[in-house]
């Protein structure tokens, strides 16, 4: 019986440098897609982080309700167009280190699990 490994990974600041939902929450703003008070609140709940207000996942939560409740009523299509143009931006961000790290577990037959705050579109 062969028995299956998996390698469990954060995303943001694990595998890229940055926490990808608030990159791209700032990219969408640029485009005039995402409204300031939506960043604005997004800061807020990291500086209370900061402050140790908030753990980690308590961050995490909130600023994804955050930016989802920025998205609602945007237009799907226009959402989709925007982080195509933001993957290329998002992507350069990946440490350089991860490509040989996914050739070693591919080669060890090890299965990656990326878990990520991130919207999924960009992974």
């Amino acid at each position: 019986m062969e028995i299956i490994k998996y390698a469990i990974l954060d995303f943001d600041y694990t595998l890229r440098e940055g926490y990808g939902v608030y990159d791209f929450a700032s990219f969408l703003f640029s485009k005039n897609f995402l409204e300031k008070e939506v960043l604005d609140k997004m800061n807020k709940q990291s500086s209370l982080y900061d402050l140790g207000e908030l753990t980690h996942d308590e961050l995490a939560c909130i600023a994804c309700e955050i930016f989802a409740s920025g998205l609602r009523g945007k237009s799907l299509k226009e959402f989709e167009s925007l982080a195509e143009e933001y993957i290329p931006t998002f992507r350069k961000d990946i440490y350089p280190f991860v490509d040989e790290v996914f050739a070693f577990m591919l080669q060890e037959n090890i299965k990656p699990i990326i878990i990520s705050g991130a919207p999924q579109i960009l992974l």
